[in-house]
């Protein structure tokens, strides 16, 4: 995370500009019109390739770094201006680890032109908050320009500055977006770099998700809203933030009977043995968890939703011991009716012995 020292100092006039002004939609839809330019599909195109087989690589190369220096010079003093910075970086990922995930499995061209493609297109675009203040101020001014359309006789002129523009909305939508994902990979348990929960992102996180809570934002903006509850999360859980991610990334959190793949509905795809193999890795992940004495709250959550996740699995499964004819079947329920019935009750019967192996086990953890 980079520092205050990162940002632009800025100018009488641009400090004369007012912050409600700024709108980072179209900031947005740059990013969307260059990824549409350079992402996969688009290289894949004759030109591109042709370019590519005739050792031109440059060229496309130039193009590509051009359109990135033309979005970063033009919306550099808005965004300073609201305490952001821009980058764009060659994604972690490296060549190789590409190729064994299959992400280059896409055409059939030799390794050097499938190397060249994947070099053009792993540019990821990184926005730093390095100025919280000027960003609280940025949200500030919605706040206070919404205050003046409460006023029982508003001049013209002030209602119309009171209100969030659709496309401002979206791109505060956007920009939460972005920070979210910041926050994830910064913290994201996976990765060997990251480090510790001390950012100042994280610092003033409580403080953006007021702000953001205060704005008068209609409830069927779902985006805005959703990133909202997210940082607000993120903001309860700033102290064990790695483990609270490792809990959301492996499922540990989902909804109960909810349609989702958390571990209330793994007993309807998984084999006896994947059954058992994901509710070992869940208590591995438990024990992660506990590492942190920060996170204990978060491991008393986690906890009592696997506990009823166990219960729910548990009931649904009795279901399937019931004769053919008479029991109710859940309808997301895979257990393929063609399975002799004897067959098919040692299958339920074996999920419900780990059910409760585990669901003990949870009791114990103190």
């Amino acid at each position: 995370m980079e520092g205050e020292k990162d940002l632009e100092k800025l100018s009488p006039e641009l400090q004369e500009k007012s912050l409600d002004q700024i709108d980072l939609s179209d900031f947005f839809a740059e990013l969307e019109e260059y990824h549409a330019e350079f992402n996969l599909g688009a290289l894949m195109g004759s030109r591109s390739i042709n370019l590519i087989e005739k050792g031109r690589i440059e060229k496309l190369e130039e193009e590509r770094n051009n359109a990135l220096d033309r979005i970063k010079e033009k919306y550099r003093k808005d965004l300073s201006r609201i305490g952001l910075n821009l980058e764009f970086i060659d994604d972690k990922n490296s060549y190789q680890d590409a190729k064994n995930t299959g992400d280059l499995e896409y055409a059939e061209y030799d390794d050097e032109t499938k190397y060249e493609i994947w070099r053009l297109t792993n540019k990821k675009v990184i926005i730093h908050l390095v100025g919280t203040k000027r960003f609280l101020n940025y949200l500030d001014s919605f706040e206070k320009n919404q205050s003046l359309s409460n006023k029982e006789q508003p001049d013209e002129k002030q209602l119309e500055k009171s209100q969030i523009s659709e496309g401002q909305l979206k791109g505060l939508a956007v920009l939460l977006r972005f920070l979210i994902n910041q926050i994830a990979i910064q913290h994201d348990p996976s990765n060997p770099n990251n480090k510790e929960n001390i950012s100042g992102l994280l610092i003033d996180l409580n403080q953006i998700v007021k702000k953001c809570e205060k704005l008068k934002i209609d409830k069927d903006k779902a985006e805005f809203s959703e990133s909202t509850e997210t940082l607000s999360e993120y903001s309860k859980f700033s102290g064990c933030l790695k483990e609270y991610l490792l809990a959301k990334n492996n499922h540990l959190l989902d909804e109960v009977g909810g349609n989702n793949f958390g571990p209330s509905q793994w007993h309807i795809d998984c084999s006896k043995k994947n059954y058992l193999k994901k509710w070992k890795k869940t208590l591995e992940t438990i024990d992660q968890i506990k590492e942190n004495p920060k996170a204990r709250a978060l491991l008393e959550k986690v906890i009592k939703n696997l506990k009823e996740s166990l219960e729910y699995a548990k009931k649904d499964l009795e279901r399937d011991l019931l004769p053919i004819d008479t029991r109710t079947i859940n309808p997301a329920n895979k257990i393929e009716e063609e399975i002799e019935e004897d067959k098919r009750d040692a299958i339920v019967t074996d999920k419900r012995i780990i059910i409760d192996k585990v669901y003990s086990k949870l009791k114990k953890i103190k």
